[in-house]
This record gives structure tokens, C-alpha cells and sequence, in this order.
């Protein structure tokens, strides 16, 4: 374990590259990028990581176009790492994935032309999730683009988010409906994802707070070993209340104060809150964690043992040459052997 209380990410930085140029420590980077690319940095490491890193946060959605006037079901695949969810006039999460899976009529001039029957039929199309991951990551667009002004701009307004979160209503096999899936071809890894949970607990909430030009990031984050929250400001951890999530994460108004001269009171007015949450991360709640807890054990490679080890010698070595007991200790030392120090010096102790 490591005295320090912080890790310094200097030499990360300088080695880590986004678009072939080193991080620029000055500068701020989108968050959902940056974790889109560190995480296909990582699955490139090597074929087992790649395994891991899919199965821990990697999910996968359909396009599907549900023909009314036959039998048949176009769909294609597509791969996600976060989940893109609107935030503009939408009030929770829910109602954001709604959004995403809405269905969309295609008919009259825009009839969908059947691969199958080679002809025009009226369909329906949505987007449907297949495969969820392990962890489940949002990325809340808080950030519009004004064609009036022709500036981006930060989407301040009211977004909740549920403690518990359930995916079953958005899925495939739900949205589709079985009968409608069987003359569809991967049907055996629809009905594996069925025996799956759908429920997930939130674990983790990156922060952003600012405009659109500029900000910080902090996170919320659980230890669900012990379900207790803690807030992580860049070397600044402490214990966090839950229950003040919505309050630190939701976005929307809060109360300030003016002094009005006339009535000579203060009056109270609505302002925007620039602090809201950017990205959601979910935990997939298996029977096995709702029955009883895993202890899990990880073991430090010697490599990085090691390393710990002599970080920590240094590192305490270093606070004690600068601990002003120390510093104290050591002029005592010299003061008491004569021409060790200036005559000023030993002359005024």
C-alpha cells in the first residue's frame, strides 16, 4: 500500500498520446473520448485483455426494420462502449432511452424496399439493445451546438438518474417480441441475453462542472464492498452522502440572493447550476451479489510491489528531510559541534 495520498500522473501523461500527441496536461479533453480511447488502447494490449475489456464494458445494439405487410426482420449490429443520451427536454435517464429506442414509422414515400421480398412494404424501425456489458457507461450530452450563435453551449437543464436502473424494457427480444425474431438468424444469443439480469446499480458519476468552454472533472464513486461513496477531487478524497447526489449531479436551478435598493430587501432569483453529471457508470446486479458478497482477492505482481516499496522509502525519507522537527533536530545536532555552524548563528541560540 502506498503512503503517498495521491499519485502523481506527470509520467502518465507524458507517455500516454491522444491523435498521435502527448496529453496536454493544460488543456481540458472530453471525458468520453478519453475513456473511449484508453479502452481500445487497452483491448489491443493483448488477446485476453481484449476478452476482458468486451465482457466488462463492451455492448452491443441492433438496427432492426420490422416489416407490417410480411414476415421478415432487417437488422443490423452495432458495437458500443458508452451510451449516447440526450439531455435537452428530457427530465430522467428513462426517458432518454426511450428516446434512443423509439420506434419510427416508414411508410407512405419513405416505405422501406424488403431485402427478402423485393418490394416496397410498409416497417417499423428501432434501435434495440442485444448484449449489455458487465458495466454500463452513459455519456449524458450535455454539450449543444447554437446555429444562431455558432457556439457550443453547455446543456444546464434538470437530468435525474435512478439509484437502480432496469433494462430489461429496452431490450431485443422485449421491443421486437419473440415471435418476431425467429426467422431472424443469432437467435440462440438472443435467448442466452434473456436469461441475463437487466438490473443495474449506479457505481460511479464523473462530474463536470463549468461551460462548454472550459471546466473540471470529479467523481462519485462506490465501494461496493462496503457501499459507501466517496468524492474524488484530483488529490482530494473524502467520504460523499448519497443522498446528495441529486444535488451534485442532476444539474437544473438553484436559489440565489440579490439586495433590490428600492425595496431594500433581498430578493430571491432562479440561477443554473453549472455542475451536472457528464458520464454514468452502472454495475450489472447479478442474484449471486444480491444473495451475498464476493471477497475478492488481488495480488500485486513483484514488479509492482517492488516499485511500491521503494516509492514509499523515498517518499518517506523525502517527508522527513523536509519535517521542520527534523529540520529543527538536525541544528540542534550542529550547534553542539563546534565549527559547524556560523559564530552569528551559534553565538544568537
Amino acid at each position: 500500500e502506498s503512503e503517498r495520498r495521491a499519485y502523481n500522473p506527470k509520467s502518465f501523461c507524458k507517455t500516454y498520446t491522444m491523435d498521435r500527441c502527448p496529453l496536454n496536461t493544460g488543456e481540458q479533453k472530453d471525458m468520453q473520448e478519453f475513456f473511449t480511447d484508453i479502452i481500445t488502447k487497452l483491448e489491443e494490449t493483448s488477446p485476453e485483455m481484449k476478452t476482458t475489456i468486451k465482457e466488462m464494458f463492451g455492448g452491443e445494439t441492433t438496427n432492426n426494420v420490422v416489416s407490417l405487410d410480411c414476415n421478415h426482420v432487417s437488422r443490423t449490429f452495432e458495437e458500443f462502449y458508452t451510451v449516447r443520451c440526450g439531455v435537452a427536454h428530457m427530465k430522467d435517464l428513462y426517458e432518454s432511452l426511450d428516446e434512443v429506442t423509439v420506434k419510427d414509422m416508414l411508410e407512405g414515400d419513405n416505405m422501406y424496399t424488403c431485402s427478402q421480398c423485393h418490394r416496397k412494404v410498409r416497417a417499423e424501425k428501432r434501435t434495440c439493445f442485444r448484449k449489455l456489458p458487465q458495466i454500463l457507461c452513459f455519456n449524458t450530452l450535455r454539450y449543444s451546438f447554437n446555429m444562431l450563435t455558432m457556439m457550443k453551449e453547455k446543456v444546464n437543464t434538470h437530468f435525474s438518474f435512478p439509484d437502480t436502473l432496469d433494462m430489461s424494457r429496452y431490450m431485443e427480444h422485449n421491443l421486437i417480441g419473440k415471435d418476431r425474431m425467429q426467422d431472424v438468424e443469432g437467435e440462440g444469443d438472443t435467448e442466452m441475453e434473456e436469461n441475463q439480469s437487466y438490473e443495474y446499480g449506479l457505481i460511479g458519476v464523473t462530474v463536470h462542472v463549468g461551460s462548454a468552454e472550459g471546466g473540471h472533472y470529479y467523481n462519485l464513486i462506490k465501494d461496493t464492498q462496503t457501499n459507501k461513496w466517496y468524492h474524488f477531487n484530483d488529490a482530494d478524497v473524502k467520504p460523499f452522502d448519497a443522498s446528495n447526489i441529486p444535488h451534485e449531479a442532476f444539474g437544473g436551478e438553484m436559489n440565489g440572493k440579490t439586495y433590490d435598493t428600492v425595496s431594500e430587501k433581498y430578493l430571491d432569483f432562479p440561477i443554473e447550476k453549472t455542475n451536472s453529471a457528464y458520464m454514468l457508470f452502472y454495475e450489472r446486479v447479478s442474484p449471486r451479489q444480491v444473495d451475498a458478497k464476493e471477497e475478492y482477492h488481488f495480488e500485486l505482481s513483484s514488479e509492482l510491489t517492488n516499485w511500491i516499496w521503494n516509492d514509499n522509502t523515498q517518499f518517506l525519507k523525502d517527508r522527513s528531510i523536509f519535517d521542520r522537527m527534523y529540520f529543527d533536530h538536525i541544528w540542534q545536532m550542529c550547534s553542539h559541534i563546534p565549527g559547524t555552524l556560523p559564530i552569528e548563528y551559534t553565538e544568537s541560540a
